[in-house]
């Protein structure tokens, strides 16, 4: 359900920017399940600027119900993010400035 992309940065071989819904799977007693599924909400967006090996924390696009996302890069920097919110189809165009600001603790 999620996107990984790819944006130029000068210097390096680029930023990784992937989507998803962000809602890990919890056990009885509320903790995380590595590696298990949650539900199909809060679309984010996570970034890396080390090939994968560590991610920005995530950005929520979308809270509630979110699914299936794919994103890609327009000529001015922007990043365009379509997904499944509920029964719709939702295209957001993001300002690149957006994936800079860090995200609600």
């Amino acid at each position: 359900m999620g996107s990984l992309i790819r944006s130029p940065k000068p210097g390096s071989k680029g930023r990784l920017i992937f989507s998803n819904p962000h809602n890990l799977k919890r056990d009885a007693l509320g903790q995380q399940i590595p590696g298990a599924s949650g539900q199909r909400k809060n679309l984010a967006l996570k970034t890396s600027d080390d090939e994968g090996k560590t991610w920005s924390a995530p950005k929520v696009l979308e809270e509630g119900a979110s699914a299936y996302s794919d994103l890609a890069l327009l000529p001015d920097g922007s990043l365009l993010c379509f997904y499944e919110n509920k029964n719709v189809l939702t295209l957001a165009r993001l300002n690149p400035a957006w994936l800079e600001h860090p995200a609600p603790q």
